[in-house]
């Protein structure tokens, strides 16, 4: 994972916005899940899974405002996550309490997400398949895999 310690500054604080970036190519939804922004207290954090591996970097708040990114053959589209994924808004106002990176049981150096730990018990997993389209999902709260654990 590149970009943990942007992460590690996260912890304690609050969870005040999602977003996330899609993927269309020729007005075609290629991958829902592209890119997620997360915003703790005022600072937004870029995240993405693909290609066995997790990227973090700092983003600046100029991402809120944006609505899509490319032209019409290529086009990202940004909204709120609790839009895609209604389960989202229970992270909100929640203080990160840690994280872990997921990887592949039998393949520690593949990276396939992350897994948020916040206040009350709640969960928030951006998980990537690792399968040639690289496509990623959110689950919340206890959720196995059998593939999978956490580092």
């Amino acid at each position: 994972m590149k970009g943990k310690e942007i992460l590690k500054r996260h912890i304690g604080h609050k969870l005040t916005g999602g977003l996330v970036q899609s993927f269309y190519l020729n007005n075609d939804l290629k991958d829902k899940i592209n890119v997620t922004f997360l915003k703790f207290d005022d600072e937004w954090t870029h995240i993405t899974t693909c290609e066995a591996e997790t990227i973090i970097r700092t983003q600046d708040a100029s991402i809120e405002t944006t609505e899509s990114f490319g032209d019409k053959e290529f086009n990202y589209p940004i909204r709120q996550i609790k839009n895609i994924a209604p389960d989202f808004s229970n992270c909100l106002r929640k203080t990160l309490m840690g994280f872990k990176e997921l990887i592949l049981k039998d393949n520690e150096t593949v990276s396939c997400g992350l897994k948020f730990y916040f206040a009350d018990d709640i969960n928030f997993v951006i998980k990537n398949d690792n399968s040639q389209d690289g496509k990623s999902e959110y689950y919340f709260n206890s959720v196995y895999f059998d593939d999978i654990k956490e580092k």
